[in-house]
Formats: C-alpha cells, sequence, structure tokens
C-alpha cells in the first residue's frame, strides 16, 4: 500500500505521498489508484467506472465535436455540455432573424431540435475499450540504431493496427496513441455518432456571464453549458442525418443528484483532456514563460484588438466572428495566465532543483538534460518554435483568413468539388483586411526574414501594403470573384496563381524548412527519441512511483475534493458562488455583466427556491474543486462519490492554469456548473419541463 501511495509530482518537482487532485489518470489503469479514491470517499468500484463487458460509466460519457467532452443524461441520448463547447453549432443557426447566441433557443419538441451538420458538422464519439498494444508497436524496436527509420517502423505498425479494427464500419474509429513519451501504446476503438442535434441553450448573457472580465477567474457565475440530442437509425446504429432517424439509446447514461456538494466532499471527473507537458524540462518551462507564451499573447492581441472595434458596430459582424473571438481570446487569456502562474509558483526554479536530484540518480538522466540544454543553447530553436506557432496562427487559425480560405482549398484538392469547403458566411472582408494587417506585422516584426515567405522578402513596401495588395487581387478574399472564378473555364488552374495561394505555396516552403528544423534533436545520436529515453530513465530512477500520463485527448479519470483556496496573500476564497453573486455583479457598469430581465425577475420572486441548497437555501452557481483539468474538460461531467452527476466541468482559477506544465495543488482549481443552476434555467427561465423530466427520469 505504502507503494501505491507514493507517486512522483514531476509538476511539483519533489517526491511525496500521492494526492487525489494530481494527475489524469486512464481509466483501464484505474486499479492502481482504486484503493485511494475509495480511501477518499468513493462508493463505486473501478469496474463501475470502466468495463468492456458490461454497462459503466465510461459509456455516458463522449467526445464532443472533436475539442470537448459531453455527458448523456437520458434513455433518448440526451447530451449535456458547456455553451462555449456548442457555441460554433449556435452560431452556425444564428441570424439577425433568430439571433439565439443573444436570446437562446429550446426546443419545445423534438421535431423542433436543429441539426447540426452543415458548415461545422458536430459528431460525438462513445469509447467502446481501451486495448494495451505497447509490445506490437515496440517489438524489437530498441535494435534501430537510426531514429528515423524507428519513427517509420513505429508509424507503420499504429497504421496497421488502426486499419485493421476500424475496417468493419465506416462509424468505427480506432486510433493507437502513444504514453510516457512512447514507452507505452493503447489502443482506443470509438463508434462514431455524425446525427447530432441542437436542444436547448441559454442566451449568451446566461451561457457566456462574465465574459472575458471573468474568463480563467474565480468566483465565476456563468451557466456555461448547452444541451443537445444524439439520433441514430431505428435499430439503435449511427446514422448520417436523416428526418427518419429516431433518438438514441445509451447502454448507460448519468444520474442527477440535487443534493449539491460541501466542502471536503469526494468529486470524480471523467473527460477528454487534450495536451499537458506535465515532464517538461526547466529549459521547457523557460522557452514558454519568457519566450513563447510572451510572442503568441502579442500575436493574438493584434487580433482581437481588430475583431473587438468590428464586434462592437455590427450585429452582424458580431454574429459572424462570436465564435472566432471565443476562441482567440480563450487562449489569449489562457497564456497570460500561465506565464503569471509559473513565475508566482517558481515553477523553473522549483524545476531545476528536482532535475539536480535526479541527476543524482540517474547518469543518463544527467546526459540527457545536459544534451538537451546545450540544443537549445546552441541553436535557434525558440525562434524555431515561435515561427512555427505563428506560421500556426496565421494559416490554420485564420489570422489572415484569405490564407486560411487558401490553405482549406490546398487540403481539399482532391475533392470533386472544394467549393463546398469553403464558406464566406462568417467573413467580412473590411474586418478580416485590417485583422490580417496587423498579424502580419507581427509575424515581420518579431522573425528574421529567413522566415519570411518569397514574395514578402521580395516586397519594396510595408507589411500593411502587402496585404492590402494580397487582399484587393485575391479570389479567397472576395465571395463573389470566388463564386465567379469557379464558373469559369480551367478556374482550378486560375486559382492556383491567385495571390493568397501562392503566398500559400511560399508558407508551406517556410512550414516545412520549420519542420525540418524541429526535427534536428532526434537527428543528433546523443538526443534521439529524448522524450522516450527520459521519461524511462526517469522511471527507473523512482521505480516505486506511479506515474501520471501527460494528456492526449483520450478519456481520463481524475479526482479530488470539493475545496475553495487561497489565492494571494490576504485573498481567500470560497469552494462556491451563488445567485446573489449575480445579481450583485449585474448591478455594475460592466458590459460583461449584463443579465436578461427575466433573470433578475425571477431572483425577486425566488423562483429558484426548488434548486436552492438545503442548508443556506441559496440557489448555487459554481463550485471549485481539485480535479487535474486541462483543455477538452470542458464540459465533462463532475460525480459525487455515488458517480452521480452534480455538475459540468468547465474552466480553471487563473491561478492555477499553469499546471499543464507544473502542477501546484494549494492553488489549481477546476471551475464546475453546478447542475441545479442549470435545472433552474431550463425549468424556471426556460419553462423546458419536458426536460426536467428527461433528465430526472420523470418521463
Amino acid at each position: 500500500m505504502k507503494k501505491l501511495l507514493t507517486t512522483l509530482f514531476i509538476f511539483t518537482l519533489h517526491l511525496s505521498a500521492a494526492r487525489a487532485d494530481v494527475g489524469m489518470w486512464i481509466p483501464t489503469l484505474i486499479g492502481k489508484n482504486i484503493a485511494q479514491m475509495q480511501a477518499e470517499g468513493l462508493r463505486l468500484s473501478a469496474d463501475d467506472i470502466y468495463s468492456a463487458n458490461h454497462a459503466s460509466l465510461k459509456d455516458a460519457v463522449v467526445m464532443f465535436g472533436g475539442g470537448c467532452t459531453g455527458e448523456i443524461v437520458s434513455s433518448d441520448g440526451l447530451v449535456l455540455t458547456n455553451h462555449h463547447c456548442g457555441y460554433q453549432y449556435i452560431q452556425q443557426h444564428s441570424s439577425v432573424q433568430h439571433n439565439y447566441l443573444a436570446n437562446g433557443f429550446w426546443a419545445m419538441s423534438k421535431a423542433e431540435e436543429l441539426p447540426c451538420y452543415e458548415h461545422h458538422k458536430l459528431s460525438v464519439q462513445l469509447l467502446n475499450y481501451i486495448e494495451d498494444v505497447t509490445d506490437i508497436v515496440l517489438a524489437q524496436t530498441d535494435t534501430i540504431a537510426n531514429a528515423d527509420a524507428r519513427s517509420k517502423t513505429i508509424r507503420e505498425r499504429i497504421s496497421e493496427i488502426e486499419h485493421n479494427r476500424q475496417a468493419s464500419s465506416k462509424y468505427t474509429i480506432a486510433e493507437v496513441e502513444s504514453f510516457y513519451g512512447g514507452n507505452q501504446y493503447l489502443l482506443f476503438v470509438y463508434t462514431e455518432y455524425p446525427d447530432v442535434r441542437l436542444v436547448g441553450t441559454p442566451p449568451s448573457e446566461i451561457g457566456k456571464f462574465g465574459g472575458d472580465t471573468d474568463n480563467w477567474v474565480w468566483p465565476r457565475h456563468t451557466g456555461d453549458f448547452s444541451i443537445f440530442r444524439i439520433y441514430a437509425d431505428k435499430d439503435n446504429n449511427p446514422a448520417e442525418y436523416s428526418a427518419s432517424n429516431v433518438p438514441f439509446h445509451p447502454k448507460k447514461h448519468l444520474r442527477i443528484s440535487t443534493k449539491g456538494v460541501a466542502e471536503g466532499d469526494f468529486a470524480m471527473l471523467i473527460g477528454y483532456p487534450g495536451t499537458t507537458n506535465l515532464y517538461a524540462t526547466s529549459t521547457d518551462i523557460e522557452a514558454t514563460q519568457n519566450i513563447i507564451n510572451p510572442k503568441l499573447i502579442e500575436l493574438r492581441t493584434a487580433k482581437l484588438n481588430v475583431m473587438n472595434k468590428y464586434q462592437a458596430k455590427s450585429e452582424k459582424v458580431n454574429i459572424q466572428y462570436a465564435a472566432k473571438n471565443a476562441q482567440t481570446s480563450n487562449a489569449w487569456k489562457k497564456w497570460k495566465g500561465e506565464v503569471s502562474g509559473l513565475r508566482k509558483t517558481q515553477a523553473i526554479e522549483k524545476k531545476r532543483a528536482f532535475e539536480a536530484e535526479l541527476r543524482s540518480k540517474s547518469a543518463l538522466c544527467d546526459t540527457l538534460l545536459s544534451e538537451y540544454e546545450a540544443y537549445y543553447a546552441n541553436s535557434n530553436t525558440t525562434q524555431t518554435l515561435i515561427a512555427y506557432s505563428y506560421w500556426t496562427e496565421i494559416v490554420q487559425r485564420g489570422g489572415i483568413e484569405a490564407l486560411q480560405y487558401a490553405y482549406t482549398y490546398y487540403r481539399n484538392a482532391t475533392d470533386d468539388d472544394t467549393q463546398s469547403n469553403i464558406s464566406f458566411k462568417d467573413f467580412d472582408a473590411t474586418l478580416s483586411e485590417e485583422m490580417a494587417c496587423a498579424v502580419w506585422s507581427v509575424y515581420c516584426k518579431n522573425l528574421p526574414k529567413q522566415y519570411w515567405p518569397k514574395s514578402m522578402v521580395a516586397w519594396k513596401g510595408s507589411p500593411e501594403s502587402f496585404i492590402h495588395s494580397l487582399y484587393a487581387n485575391s479570389v479567397f478574399a472576395n465571395e463573389n470573384k470566388f463564386n465567379k472564378l469557379r464558373q469559369s473555364k480551367h478556374w482550378a488552374s486560375k486559382i492556383t496563381v491567385d495571390p493568397a495561394y501562392t503566398l500559400l505555396t511560399e508558407m508551406l516552403v517556410v512550414r516545412d524548412a520549420l519542420l525540418g528544423q524541429r526535427k534536428n534533436i532526434n537527428r543528433n545520436p546523443k538526443l534521439a527519441n529524448f522524450n522516450h529515453n527520459y521519461i524511462k530513465a526517469l522511471m527507473q530512477a523512482y521505480p516505486d512511483s506511479i506515474f501520471p500520463p501527460d494528456a492526449n485527448f483520450t478519456m481520463r479519470i481524475s479526482y479530488g475534493h470539493v475545496a475553495g483556496y487561497d489565492a494571494d496573500d490576504a485573498v481567500s476564497y470560497s469552494y462556491f458562488t451563488t445567485f446573489d453573486g449575480i445579481i450583485e455583479k449585474s448591478q455594475t457598469n460592466n458590459p460583461d455583466y449584463t443579465i436578461p430581465q427575466r433573470l433578475s425577475d425571477l431572483y425577486k420572486q425566488k423562483a429558484y427556491l426548488p434548486y436552492a441548497d438545503p442548508l443556506d437555501q441559496k440557489l448555487h452557481i459554481c463550485f471549485v474543486s481539485t480535479c487535474h483539468t486541462t483543455g477538452g474538460n470542458s464540459g465533462s461531467p463532475v460525480l459525487n462519490a455515488n458517480g452521480e452527476l452534480i455538475g459540468l466541468n468547465f474552466d480553471r482559477a487563473w491561478n492555477g492554469v499553469m499546471s499543464d506544465m507544473s502542477y501546484d495543488p494549494t492553488i489549481c482549481r477546476n471551475i464546475t456548473l453546478d447542475i441545479r443552476y442549470l435545472l433552474f434555467i431550463v425549468d424556471k427561465y426556460a419553462g423546458a419541463t419536458h426536460l426536467i423530466k428527461e433528465m430526472l427520469g420523470e418521463l
């Protein structure tokens, strides 16, 4: 038992007794943690949480839209997730005439539920089973000296495994994922359901209450939820959207508890966390804190300034860029919090202290860390990382939207009709051009000419004049020009000489060069497969420890306790917020705290009392706990000791945002929407009592 309860805290940089609030654990391996979980208060078995042979909690949790988590809460496939996870699908149904973002939407019958299969096609995935395939993937690879050849062999084996497992159905998805720097490989097999429909969403004044002011912040009062439903064919099998499809009947759906939570209660979270870097070296943390994040913040600040300016002037533009703005600002603020948290907790210094201990225990780790530091010091590694991040921001994430459209065309050039992949629905030419000028100016200012595309190097004017010329002449910046060209003869050959397409081809050359530089580390014989060898040596140095795997958007279990915390000197926070706080904030002049009049009226009428907490007779809005989360956990079900749904995870507290790299259990908190506030909004605000009955099993 002592061995079980000893965990290596890479994130806190010392050996310590295991805590429930550290780690994102693989469901099939939760047996290593179950004794601790039960000691902390859990009343379930490992088999209740994950089983490949019978219904378990994992069968009620879905991968939502490829970037979030959702949970099934009824026998008719009703799914809860965050408002910000459903945002782009709500936006695609919104218009000036039917502004569901501003006003909300509630389907009062299944016939009114809105399909989400156009523009941003929505699907969910249910996990069938997990299988360890490490022995197959890594068989005899240690004998392959060449790093590139070894990687190629591993990729080929992974591809073969995936192909063999998903060949049975087009709705079967098989993915082999790497863990611990490639020391373990697990196969995840999913079933995809492509017919998902919007059922309900509160207005943004509830679903986004607090806006950017409160994003990544505690205390929080945001009703961050939306409701969808999975549909299937008459035999309960996955099917593309059809009016004849019927609600999906899951193996398992979550039961809801309205009893609330108290300080110290056990809490568990199941979801799909995206990316962490818990085994980052001090060199990595230093680069993130002092170089990479500040440069990314600068670029996104320029982008947000333009979007905010034009969205404030026009309701149409505000709707068009609502999702883009939200996606841009979310990471922007997170990066700022990460820098602050790393500095405040002295993460670099603590990591260096841990590495000093590690070097004394492992000669191999000493050699690897020394070579890694030398690699960073004697190359343009950080400059390359900045350049690649900027490439992603500008080309893939729409910093220059004309370039993003050209990239979409390029990636889908083998399709019969690539026009269907390019939509100008959410495009404003004036905003787009000014935003492109802003981000391109930052790109050229912060990167030397070796990272510029060829045409920019040859350009005699300013970065802004380069963009003005691009937007004046490219069909990817003008819907009418694009459509006209598509109707002409030999349009495909004409598109390849378009200015934006030409710039894209040059940027692809830049990208390929950057990828080559990033691969240099694996071409260094002393640093080949650095992560693989470093983590393997780390495990050998501490053989009695249980190591939490980094997140990689596969199903994980996190667990901890409901708990407030001391955020700063003389600043202590309770574990929950109430309806009173919404009203107090709404009385300020901050536009992020505007609420619908109906919500204010319901407060005055005390219509919330059926959902109030029994101890204080107040409606609790959100609470915090010590479950370890990251991006992708948005919408994850937060469960009590009985496995009942008590809330929806939707954010982390600002002071502990650096938890992706350096977890500090004293201040790292996940923020959860109390399920009782969700029920109150659906019932008393929306009047959708049929959904209340469905969720509470009263139909």
